[in-house]
């Protein structure tokens, strides 16, 4: 698999799962935040400070929210560019600073670079699904049974 198209399947999965936690959990944050905001603006008999508070209290759990997945994206980012340094530094000492690039060694290097991306993809991939992903929902969860 070529490094585009290791690209392209990584970032499908991220899109994928990004749009899974916006339809299931941060749109319905959004409406109950939004909801109880207006519930603040309704309130006839609170101060101006009085319905600002409220208003900044409502945004504060959306505003959890997007850090959790902010937060969890990056240290997935963090991590598959760790991976992929790691299968720089594995064949850095091969290379040389005049290598022909249409050298069989040097074609040879960048199979192997090649096949450990493929590697790191996988396991990234399998680390959104298995960990990233339920760990971003449970953390949601929690900001949603907070603002009720």
């Amino acid at each position: 698999m070529s490094g585009d198209e290791m690209q392209r399947k990584l970032q499908r999965e991220v899109d994928s799962m990004l749009a899974s936690l916006d339809k299931e959990r941060l749109r319905p944050l959004q409406k109950n935040t939004y909801l109880k905001m207006a519930t603040c603006l309704d309130n006839t008999s609170a101060s101006q400070d009085q319905v600002q508070r409220c208003l900044e209290h409502q945004q504060i759990f959306l505003q959890n929210a997007q850090q959790v997945m902010q937060g969890e994206m990056g240290k997935f980012q963090e991590r598959l560019q760790r991976c992929a340094q790691t299968c720089q530094d594995e064949v850095s000492h091969e290379l040389t600073p005049n290598m022909d690039r249409a050298s069989p060694k040097f074609l040879g290097i960048e199979k192997k670079v090649n096949a450990c991306m493929g590697t790191c993809v996988e396991r990234h991939i399998d680390l959104l699904q298995s960990a990233i992903f339920p760990k971003i929902k449970a953390d949601i969860d929690n900001i949603i049974s907070q603002q009720k």
